[in-house]
């Protein structure tokens, strides 16, 4: 995913995730590799930056959905809805309504409100 810079000398960031659960920021271009302090049970199978909204999520074996600030770092919610690993993150626009979506091992697809983190 890219974010915006952690550091005044960068023009980004670009966030990675690991099979181990952790998650790595790395600046542009200034080169600068910073860990996320939080982990995650399970592989990060997923990532996505969700624009306008200041937040980023994490798609995990544990089939669960994270969002993050983007600033901080710091866990905002999880969602709960598959029943096996998430496999891809995707946003949907409509006016000002942001909608993530998501795709499982378990053969669905879910959608969920972004501002209100349920599921729809």
């Amino acid at each position: 995913a890219v974010l915006a810079p952690a550091e005044e000398s960068d023009a980004f960031q670009i966030l990675t995730g690991t099979q181990a659960g952790r998650l790595f920021a790395f600046g542009v271009p200034s080169a600068s590799l910073h860990p996320v302090e939080y982990q995650h049970n399970h592989s990060v199978t997923a990532l996505l930056s969700i624009p306008g909204t200041g937040l980023y999520a994490t798609g995990c074996k544990d089939a669960k959905i994270r969002l993050f600030d983007v600033k901080t770092h710091q866990l905002q919610a999880t969602l709960e809805g598959h029943e096996k690993p998430v496999t891809s993150l995707a946003v949907a626009t409509t006016g000002d309504q942001q909608y993530l979506l998501s795709g499982s091992w378990d053969g669905t697809a879910k959608v969920w409100d972004v501002t209100r983190r349920a599921m729809m």
